[in-house]
């Protein structure tokens, strides 16, 4: 039996936080929908399919996913997915559950693996400086301050300053000192470019946001940044979503608590990791 998966088309926190590891458990011969590039978060599919609607990045939640409109898309998908493949049996994205809802399910866990090409360089601090137009209140305010004493800190031992920021050019605070070499959205395949040096990488620093949830998947060491514990900044309303990345996690991952007012809290974080014993070996396998 050949099972399609209707796509995901709320955020990419949630995505990587939930789909991804439901579409994995899931046997047999799977086809799914996603997008060009992500084929590297599905490795057990046999196909993929492109041809579907996406959605503005804002409104890419929760609401969305439940909202009639959404309903009424992939219901329509379903009919026309049908027709290409009319012995399948085709899942809506995690079964109707709302992401928040999910199980936790370790055992689900795989680490995905670029195909594509290597980059010219392998960063050994990852930077994730989420900056989006919607949702601003979770954009953190001090990423160019934190970014350049990153950036400094190998040149301060004596090495080469090695950063890395990951993201997308458009929903992203720049270096602009920075090569482009240094940089994901330098490299055709974005994703692709992540998920090599999130795999080399010493740490990964982020936000509460999708690429702090990638960085767990891929079994990156992981910083997030907080201003204290059991509250996402900009969305108090929210439940701590830490837990569910430690829950997962096979390496480092833990909070840098008052980060959120304090870049100084969060460069002595990392300076303090980077010295310490327990942090792997730039390059290093997973």
């Amino acid at each position: 039996m050949i099972t399609v998966i209707l796509p995901w088309r709320g955020e990419f926190g949630q995505m990587i936080m939930t789909y991804v590891r439901w579409v994995h458990l899931i046997p047999g011969e799977k086809v799914v929908c996603c997008r060009p590039g992500q084929e590297p978060l599905f490795p057990s599919a046999a196909r993929f399919i492109y041809d579907w609607e996406e959605v503005p990045d804002e409104n890419r939640n929760s609401a969305f996913l439940k909202s009639r409109g959404n309903r009424e898309y992939l219901q329509n998908l379903r009919h026309r997915l049908l027709k290409e493949f009319p012995e399948a049996e085709i899942r809506e994205p995690l079964d109707g559950l709302k992401p928040q809802r999910f199980p936790q399910c370790p055992h689900s866990n795989f680490i995905p693996k670029s195909a594509g090409p290597e980059p010219s360089v392998y960063p050994e601090v990852l930077v994730a400086p989420r900056f989006r137009k919607y949702g601003m209140q979770r954009n953190y305010a001090h990423w160019a301050i934190v970014m350049k004493a990153v950036a400094g800190i190998k040149a301060q031992e004596g090495g080469n300053s090695t950063i890395g920021i990951i993201g997308l050019k458009e929903t992203s605070i720049d270096l602009p000192e920075l090569d482009d070499r240094w940089k994901a959205w330098g490299y055709p395949d974005n994703l692709g470019v992540t998920l090599h040096w999130m795999q080399r990488a010493r740490l990964v620093l982020a936000t509460d946001s999708g690429l702090a949830h990638l960085a767990v998947l891929a079994g990156a060491p992981l910083k997030v940044i907080y201003g204290k514990a059991g509250v996402i900044p900009g969305m108090e309303n929210w439940g701590w979503i830490l837990p569910h990345m430690q829950a997962h996690a096979i390496t480092h991952c833990e909070p840098i608590l008052g980060g959120w007012d304090s870049p100084e809290a969060v460069i002595e974080a990392v300076w303090q990791y980077l010295s310490s014993n327990s942090c792997r070996q730039h390059g290093a396998e997973t």
